[in-house]
């Protein structure tokens, strides 16, 4: 883990030696250590503006889905600020239970992040490992797959709404998760797909509406199942 940090530390370095925001931010986006996921906020308000439950909200505002309303990466109505530090410019930070690296998405006033969390004592993996994979970790106890919703003013735990609850079936690599899909919603459904574990969707409030099992994927070189969902008009698009 330690030689992990450090390779990760010098590739944060040539990163930000380009001084191009793009690498930056995709890097960021790629590279966060799973077993010490954090979440923090720079100056959110300047990038979404919230909203109340319920209330109608311009798509082009949010960001309900990965890399924004546009799949560019880009907040066409946003105006961040330009540096960070521990301190400077952050509005609040939290971490986060289990291992997930799935990109956040925003809606008004929420936050939704998804999560795979190790429970309960330590099960044997007796699943497989897929052809060609390396630098793989195990999951070697059940995991509880959930969703959560946090707070955009203050970075408070609205809700959680644990999904499912088993032991994966097979590895995957040492910078990935089981849970790296990011959600997507439409200001009304929330969806989230753990490829394997599960699609669902929710209502905003973390109700349960449907569910389905698209049965085990079998991946190879290792680096496990990262699609996300995509949303167009009344279907959900998952590959």
């Amino acid at each position: 883990m330690e030689a992990w940090d450090m390779r990760l530390a010098k590739r944060v370095e040539n990163a930000l030696d380009t001084g191009h925001p793009r690498r930056i931010t995709m890097f960021f986006c790629r590279n966060i250590a799973p077993w010490s996921f954090a979440f923090l906020f720079a100056a959110i308000g300047s990038l979404f503006p919230g909203g109340a439950l319920g209330q109608a909200l311009d798509p082009m505002k949010q960001w309900g889905q990965w890399r924004g309303p546009l799949g560019t990466g880009v907040a066409p109505h946003g105006n961040p600020p330009l540096e960070w530090s521990e301190t400077k410019n952050v509005k609040w930070k939290i971490e986060l239970p289990g291992l997930g690296h799935s990109s956040p998405i925003v809606w008004g006033e929420l936050v939704f992040v998804t999560a795979a969390e190790g429970v309960g004592a330590r099960k044997p993996f007796t699943g497989l490992t897929p052809e060609g994979a390396h630098n793989n970790m195990d999951p070697e106890s059940v995991f509880q797959f959930a969703v959560m919703a946090i707070s955009l003013e203050d970075g408070g735990i609205v809700w959680r709404r644990t999904l499912a609850e088993h032991q994966p079936h097979q590895s995957t690599h040492e910078s990935a998760t089981w849970a790296s899909n990011s959600p997507v919603t439409d200001g009304e459904h929330l969806i989230a797909f753990f490829g394997s574990n599960g699609l669902y969707c929710l209502d905003m409030g973390g109700r349960l509406l449907w569910e389905k099992d698209l049965g085990d994927m079998l991946v190879k070189h290792g680096h496990g199942e990262g699609a996300s969902p995509a949303l167009y008009g009344e279907t959900v698009i998952v590959n």
